[in-house]
């Protein structure tokens, strides 16, 4: 017997028959309706998140919907800075290679754009904390 085979196979695999007997009928909706509402914490690490993303991506069998469909999805689930990145990384992208735009690409330059934006934010949060202590000192400080 296989592990798992491709829907509607002649001798379904063992996860097909797990997956068949135990899950809910609604299981896939429920996931779906999952999926949109999806929101990334900020305070986790973007990497695991994308991993729970397409885990419920598969779950909800979008899997092969168009990459337009799942690019949406997964900006969606980013803040509004980082979501507006990465479409506009990928909209770059497209217009030299439209095989580009991918959810895979979505995903490699949503964790390149988060980590270029948390190096900018740590930078401005630096550079406020030295100049409110500067002030505070009474010196004036300019910044390069």
């Amino acid at each position: 017997m296989q592990i798992e085979t491709a829907t509607g196979a002649a001798n379904p695999g063992l996860l097909n028959l797990i997956r068949k007997k135990f899950r809910s009928t609604t299981y896939e909706v429920d996931q779906l309706r999952r999926l949109q509402h999806l929101k990334w914490n900020e305070n986790s690490p973007l990497v695991e998140f994308n991993v729970n993303f397409d885990q419920t991506l598969r779950d909800a069998q979008q899997q092969n919907a168009d990459p337009n469909i799942l690019i949406d999805y997964y900006c969606r689930t980013l803040p509004s800075d980082l979501a507006i990145s990465v479409r506009s990384a990928l909209d770059q992208a497209t217009i030299f290679n439209p095989a580009v735009k991918i959810l895979e690409n979505a995903i490699k330059m949503a964790i390149q754009s988060n980590s270029t934006l948390v190096e900018t934010k740590a930078y401005i949060l630096s550079t406020n904390i030295d100049e409110k202590i500067y002030s505070k000192c009474g010196k004036k400080r300019y910044l390069a």
